[in-house]
């Protein structure tokens, strides 16, 4: 008897550790402890020489340095100049989270210049930890003299957009925050008297492996240090909890399906207010995906042309460009699954054996990637 008793206290053991073992690593998931991998590649329609690769250093240079502005720990692969043949069959090989685009100046004539874009940002698929775009123009030189039309500024505007866009910002969030900046610095530079150069709207960084000073953007202080955006209220009233915790129940022991729980997570979830801001970036939702563009800045603004809207059809040729969401991905999207580990963690909620806090972060974590959508 009591060996057999001993053996039953052994199995209890095991599947007590077994159920406890999500717990040990809670935020295994977290977004903080993802590290965003990115590959810049300079791009060219011929074939590249010893000085286009330099270029694509100096940029990703600058990225490393503006991610360190963001405090984003983040894996940077090392940068290439490719040719346009060659990019069609990396696309199909490349594992990266953010893909940097810089077009040479002929290039750029042809795709961005030629529908007056200086580039773009593009996110495809739900989960927003992944499947980025950045497309930008090494073509500065005939441009204006302003620092915000030159590429470097450029870049750190569009990498702008990749911060707020991974730590879980809302879309039109992202425009109106990186565009309220730049709409800043217009202002500042146009005054007779300067103030302070702009300089609460623009900062100078130096880089390390190109000793070279950029002027670019000052990252939005918020989102520094991996700032997330909070979806959950912290004071749920207790009854919200408990009811929510019987729905989870009947969720977790299939009573109601995914639909179903989604839709009670609705009532906890407070997003930011989407907005319309086409008076200040051109935005554009695409299936499974948006893009927001940058328009050339000009000598002689014509408000008609910079205020109407692109059609998808004139960004056409950029779309065969942008990282397109694996396969995986898109049909966890399309089926709407949730991840093994925030079932378990809902099963250990419901028997009390985790905190309330535990289980919201797994929430926030839901909808802040893209899992759930709110709409």
């Amino acid at each position: 008897m009591n060996r057999k008793k001993a053996i039953t206290n052994i199995s209890l053991m095991i599947v007590i550790i077994s159920m406890m073992a999500p717990i040990a690593l809670p935020e295994s998931f977290a977004q903080s402890e993802h590290e965003p991998v990115w590959q810049l590649l300079y791009l060219k329609e011929d074939s590249c020489q010893n000085h286009d690769n330099q270029v694509a250093d100096a940029y990703a240079d600058l990225t490393r340095k503006y991610f360190e502005l963001y405090q984003l720990a983040n894996i940077g692969g090392e940068a290439n100049c490719i040719s346009v043949t060659e990019y069609e069959n990396y696309k199909e090989t490349m594992e990266v989270d953010l893909l940097i685009l810089v077009f040479d100046d002929l290039l750029g004539e042809k795709i961005l210049q030629s529908n007056d874009l200086d580039g773009i940002y593009a996110h495809m698929g739900n989960e927003r930890l992944t499947n980025h775009t950045i497309i930008l123009c090494d073509c500065s030189s005939d441009k204006l003299s302003s620092e915000s039309a030159l590429t470097p500024w450029i870049l750190s505007h569009e990498l702008s957009h990749f911060v707020l866009s991974y730590n879980g910002y809302s879309k039109s969030n992202i425009q109106e925050i990186v565009h309220s900046i730049e709409n800043e610095y217009s202002e500042c530079v146009e005054v007779f008297h300067v103030d302070a150069n702009c300089a609460s709207v623009k900062i100078t960084t130096r880089g390390d492996s190109t000793a070279r000073d950029y002027i670019v953007m000052t990252p939005y202080k918020p989102a520094v240090g991996n700032g997330l955006i909070n979806y959950i209220s912290d004071d749920v009233g207790t009854q919200a909890i408990e009811l929510q915790r019987e729905v989870t129940n009947l969720w977790v022991t299939g009573s109601i399906d995914d639909y179903a729980f989604v839709a009670t997570i609705k009532h906890l979830v407070d997003p930011p207010i989407e907005k319309n801001f086409d008076d200040v970036a051109i935005f554009l939702e695409m299936e499974n995906g948006f893009i927001i563009s940058e328009l050339v800045k000009k000598t002689e603004t014509d408000w008609q042309e910079y205020l109407n809207p692109l059609e998808e059809e004139t960004l056409q040729p950029l779309l065969d460009y942008i990282a397109p969401p694996s396969e995986s991905q898109t049909e966890l999207d399309e089926q709407g699954q949730f991840p093994h580990w925030f079932k378990t963690r809902a099963l250990l909620w419901t028997e009390q054996k985790i905190s309330d806090d535990v289980f919201f972060n797994g929430i926030e974590h839901l909808v802040r990637s893209g899992t759930i959508q709110l709409s």
